[in-house]
């Protein structure tokens, strides 16, 4: 599906015509796309969730750190790549990646806030995650990475950088 198939897809659908060859090529390609590396139905909407993350980080996210929007919106472009063309693992295995290090980095920045207290206090309890939140701070002190928000202020345990 060429990004010229889905203008005739789009002209379709606005003809009402569900079941045009190109409505139903375009499907199948979102289906490929959707299902991910590992080519599982089931996923799709846990990957469509993933890609509305994306756009709330790059595109409307201006708390969030510049690096990590510019992550996102390269993340999306490279989506862009699934959307039209077949989908190798060799090629999208990275997409997805990104895409799970920004939906991470929105979940610990705002995503766990939406699924209540309770659900936020235990992760921030699970020793798992404390052990990685440690991890990652001693990797950016063997790095020389410091916080934006000081000099020498390491971010708490279990925060995002949400300004």
């Amino acid at each position: 599906m060429s990004p010229f198939d889905y203008l005739k897809a789009a002209a379709q659908l606005f003809r009402l015509d569900f079941t045009g060859d190109y409505v139903l090529r375009a499907l199948e390609q979102m289906r490929r796309w959707l299902s991910g590396p590992q080519k599982f139905v089931a996923a799709i909407p846990i990957h469509a969730a993933a890609i509305l993350i994306l756009v709330r980080v790059a595109v409307f996210g201006s708390g969030y750190d510049p690096w990590l929007r510019f992550v996102a919106l390269a993340t999306l472009l490279q989506h862009g790549i699934g959307i039209c063309y077949i989908n190798f693992v060799r090629y999208n295995l990275g997409t997805w990646l990104l895409t799970l290090l920004v939906a991470a980095a929105w979940l610990q920045g705002e995503g766990l806030a939406l699924l209540g207290p309770h659900v936020k206090d235990a992760w921030q309890r699970n020793s798992l995650v404390k052990r990685m939140t440690s991890g990652m701070d001693d990797l950016a002190g063997i790095l020389g990475i410091q916080d934006p928000g000081g000099p020498g202020k390491a971010p708490a345990h279990g925060t995002a950088r949400i300004s």
